[in-house]
C-alpha cells in the first residue's frame, strides 16, 4: 500500500503471505541517480531489500512465497538488511553493514561506470555491484521488497544528475565531507554548496 503521495510503502498491512515489492514509475536511463530510503520502526523477517531492477522482473512472482526477490536473478540487484548483496541468485558479503529500524539506506546508480554503490546511515558510498550492463544496456528502476508484515519504507530524497565535470566533483566531495555543517566552510561556489546540501541525508 502506497501512502504519503507515493513516497512511502506499507508492506502486508494485515498479514504476510509472501513477498511484496514495488518499483519506481520512472526508469533510470542515463546519468548519476542517487536516492535514500528510510526503514520503518520494524525491520525483520526473511528479508527486506532495497535495490534496482529491470522491467523484465516480475514483482508479483513471489506473493505466495518468502524470498528476497531483488537479486534472485539477472534482472535485479538487491541490498539486504542482513548485510549482504544479491544478484543472479548469489549472495555475497556486502560492503554495507546490516541495517535496522529507522536506518537510512542510500543507493547510487552510475550508468557511465556501470556501478551501483551503497551507503548505510551516512557511511561513505561503496561499490556494491559493477558491470551492471554486462548482458546489455537496458533502463533500470529503483525497487524495494519485504516479506515482513506491517513494515514500512519511505523515500527521503532522490537526485538525478547528468554526468558533467561539476556534478562529478560534487559527488567526490560529498564522499569526503563527514558533517553537513562543514559544507559552508568549503571554498566552493554557492551553487555547488547547495547541491551538496541537497544530497545530505542524516540518519534518523
Amino acid at each position: 500500500r502506497l501512502t504519503n503521495d507515493g513516497r512511502e510503502v506499507l508492506f502486508h498491512p494485515d498479514a504476510s503471505r509472501g513477498t511484496a515489492a514495488v518499483r519506481s514509475k520512472s526508469a533510470i536511463i542515463h546519468g548519476l541517480c542517487t536516492w535514500s530510503v528510510q526503514m520503518g520502526a520494524s525491520v525483520y523477517g526473511t528479508d527486506m531489500v532495497v535495490g534496482v531492477c529491470a522491467d523484465e522482473l516480475d514483482l508479483s512472482s513471489s506473493i505466495y512465497s518468502y524470498r528476497s526477490l531483488l537479486g534472485d536473478n539477472g534482472d535485479s540487484w538487491g541490498i539486504s538488511y542482513r548485510g549482504i548483496r544479491r544478484h543472479n541468485g548469489k549472495e555475497l558479503e556486502g560492503p554495507h553493514k546490516p541495517f535496522s529500524a529507522n536506518s537510512v539506506v542510500t543507493l547510487q546508480l552510475d550508468t557511465s561506470r556501470q556501478q551501483i554503490c551503497v551507503s548505510v546511515d551516512g557511511s561513505p558510498l561503496q561499490i556494491a555491484f559493477e558491470n551492471i550492463y554486462e548482458s546489455g544496456y537496458r533502463p533500470l528502476f529503483a525497487a524495494v521488497s519485504s516479506t515482513a508484515a506491517t513494515t514500512r519504507m519511505r523515500l527521503l530524497c532522490s537526485e538525478h544528475f547528468l554526468l558533467n565535470l561539476q556534478n562529478i566533483c560534487i559527488y567526490y566531495i560529498r564522499q569526503q565531507v563527514k558533517h553537513a555543517s562543514d559544507i559552508d566552510k568549503l571554498p566552493l561556489p554557492n551553487i555547488m554548496k547547495h547541491k551538496l546540501k541537497a544530497l545530505w541525508v542524516s540518519p534518523r
